[in-house]
């Protein structure tokens, strides 16, 4: 056993570092609880990560016993900053800065783990609204993490740091420390956070009224994020194309984004729900919905005091007094705001301390307060320095602030900004078709037979080619014209190609309706206001929300069947000559193979273990070179206590790999086969 943990814990940075978390979580099952705290903390990481949280707890409550027992200080220092790191991002930011603030005076100038320490404590001062002792101790951390040349360490910070210098305005920093955090994670290729990294880059350039690269970037993240399947990062993306859409004017697609988001993220990150809904708020006010812009406000005013989330809690508040600007006492609004307005310029907060100033300009204007108002816009406009967007943007979809800001001829450097964000809401609006018969949901099956329903409806397809176009934008997302004709004609001449597309983009509306596919320039997509239904993407909801469950949550052995029972055969079959099919074909047959592995898991946690053999040879039928179903099988066995079985699939499988292969099974599985016989 001990020579098995050993081998184990030599492992686990490796594991860790490649997201190997299902290894990680069948090791830790394998063996006893408790004899790796390493094991348990790198599980609770992974476990965390998927928002696992009550989980995660436990295990690092277990690796903190343990290291306590074995007086191992190194360990115990470990164990309280992933504590104080999740409760990050659990929005638990006192409890955060309780954790790692005295785990900061503990940890020595060189010691390994200061330089993440000072990171996440700096991350909880920001998230306080403390941003300013914030950026210093993030600058520290970053100064540490430089001196032990650790790449991926430095990216993250100057991720956090990107935001600090924002949101104190200064741009060149914040400018300086993206880029460098772009940079690493592509040197890094690790896809994950180059999702969140492409996130604030389009944000950047948002912010710069670079709007087109901002979709860019935005667009190609939530690509990948989709493609990995990563939620948070979704999230993310999501409610930063929802701010971009909002602010070129397109509050429908904001409005899709904004819900998208709140969706996406659910509970599992209440401050970045809280973000989405501050936004969302901005919109409805903007649109003139005042009641809807307030209820969105209070709900992240109440979410922003339960986490003690200072300057997004005074931003909510300041939006329900300028929201009640038309009906209330105007000075009382005006003693409120600027109160607020004081508070967040103290806390360092510009970008909401510039809002609030358009906010206080606006009741002065209603109040016949002309030359206040003057002076309050050239106050804002002085703390925003290079960064007028956000004034911009306020003055832009304010009616009142924007006639007033043209007319007072000392704003020339603001009504330009104006200028470009209108122009801009011109040249970006959606072009789509405006449908006579509307279609409201389209089903597609798309396992052992292809079917596409419209409405309930069977469809008739006039060519093959229509139904590989839709197809490939339900899987691969919105693309350009020439993307799409790359792939569909990359023989044919310009000519043939532009005919070829428009009649293809024609039998699919004629199929499922005018409405199925819609132009943003230059992006063809599916609409994305119409409800699909699809068996392949419902399979791979149903294993991934499984996979967030313990596998003695009844609810996760009735999602694996239900994706079991989805996959009817091979992944749009007659389609394999398609580049882009054959992937796709095989990460289902994987994603497959997993819930087969998930539903015997299940049905072996309740004691079962005939039916969790018959599950594991199903799997085995499909793939018998999958060793993760022959370390299942030998669990199952081990836990029936049938060392004769063991011993029996021990000789199978090194004969099938053996015969197959012309190899024997790696040396986990049979350090694991000769660790159950031992026992």
């Amino acid at each position: 056993m001990e020579t098995a943990v050993a081998r184990i814990e030599v492992l686990i940075a490796l594991m860790e570092a490649a997201g190997r978390w299902e290894q990680l979580f069948a090791w830790n099952e394998t063996l006893a609880a408790g004899v790796s705290p390493w094991l348990d903390l790198a599980c609770a990481k992974g476990r965390n990560l998927r928002y696992e949280y009550e989980e995660g707890d436990r295990l690092l409550a277990r690796a903190y016993a343990a290291f306590e027992h074995r007086e191992e200080a190194f360990g115990i220092q470990a164990v309280t900053l992933q504590m104080g790191t999740v409760a990050i991002q659990q929005g638990q930011i006192a409890k955060a800065v309780s954790l790692l603030g005295p785990l900061r005076e503990d940890l020595a100038r060189e010691h390994p783990l200061r330089g993440r320490a000072l990171h996440s404590l700096g991350r909880a001062y920001v998230r306080l609204g403390q941003i300013n002792r914030g950026v210093q101790i993030l600058e520290e951390a970053l100064s540490v993490q430089r001196k032990h040349n650790d790449r991926a360490s430095v990216a993250y910070i100057n991720q956090d740091l990107y935001i600090a210098y924002l949101r104190r305005g200064e741009v060149n920093k914040a400018q300086a420390a993206l880029h460098e955090y772009v940079a690493l994670i592509r040197q890094r290729k690790d896809r994950v956070r180059l999702a969140l990294a492409l996130n604030n880059l389009g944000y950047f350039y948002h912010q710069q009224g670079q709007f087109t690269l901002a979709k860019d970037a935005l667009q190609e993240g939530l690509q990948i994020a989709a493609y990995m399947s990563d939620r948070r990062s979704e999230g993310y993306l999501c409610w930063s194309l929802g701010d971009l859409h909002r602010d070129i004017d397109e509050p429908d697609t904001a409005v899709y984004c904004y819900e998208r988001a709140l969706h996406t993220i659910d509970d599992g990150e209440p401050t970045l729900r809280l973000a989405v809904l501050l936004s969302f708020s901005v919109l409805r006010r903007w649109q003139g919905s005042r009641h809807e812009a307030m209820r969105l406000a209070e709900e992240a005013e109440a979410i922003a005091y339960e986490y003690e989330i200072r300057v997004e809690e005074l931003f909510a508040q300041a939006l329900q007094i300028t929201c009640r600007a038309d009906t209330d006492n105007a000075q009382g609004l005006l003693t409120a705001l600027n109160a607020i307005k004081d508070e967040l310029v103290e806390l360092g907060a510009v970008e909401q301390t510039v809002r609030v100033y358009a906010f206080v300009a606006r009741l002065r204007l209603l109040s016949d307060q002309r030359n206040q108002a003057q002076d309050t816009l050239s106050r804002a406009a002085e703390l925003a320095g290079e960064g007028l967007f956000p004034l911009a943007l306020e003055c832009a979809y304010t009616p009142l602030l924007e006639e007033y800001v043209r007319e007072a001829k000392a704003f020339d450097e603001l009504v330009a900004y104006i200028d470009h964000i209108q122009d801009a809401a011109d040249s970006e609006q959606i072009e789509s078709s405006l449908a006579v018969d509307a279609t409201y949901e389209i089903a597609v099956r798309t396992f052992g037979a292809i079917s596409i329903q419209r409405d309930g409806q069977a469809t008739h397809w006039a060519a093959a080619a229509a139904k590989r176009l839709f197809l490939y934008l339900l899987f691969e997302g919105r693309h350009t014209r020439e993307d799409i004709s790359l792939v569909f004609w990359p023989d044919k001449s310009a000519e043939r190609v532009r005919s070829n597309f428009h009649t293809t983009v024609h039998r699919v509306r004629q199929a499922l309706g005018e409405s199925s596919l819609v132009y943003e320039r230059p992006f063809f997509q599916i609409n994305p206001h119409i409800t699909v239904w699809c068996d392949a993407h419902e399979l791979r909801e149903a294993v991934e929300t499984a996979q967030l469950l313990p596998v003695s949550d009844a609810r996760a052995e009735e999602l694996y069947r239900k994706a079991c029972d989805l996959y009817q055969g091979r992944f749009l079959p007659g389609f394999e000559d398609d580049d882009w099919v054959q992937p796709r074909q095989t990460f289902y047959e994987d994603l497959h193979n997993r819930a087969l592995i998930g539903l015997g898991r299940c049905i072996r946690e309740r004691g079962d273990g005939e039916n969790a053999e018959m599950v594991f040879k199903q799997a085995l039928e499909l793939d018998n070179l999958d060793e993760a179903v022959h370390r299942e099988l030998i669990i199952t066995y081990a836990q029936r206590g049938d060392k004769h079985l063991i011993a029996r699939h021990r000789d199978l499988v090194i004969g099938v790999f053996e015969s197959e292969l012309g190899v024997l099974p790696s040396q986990d599985l049979l350090d694991l086969i000769d660790l159950l016989l031992s026992e």
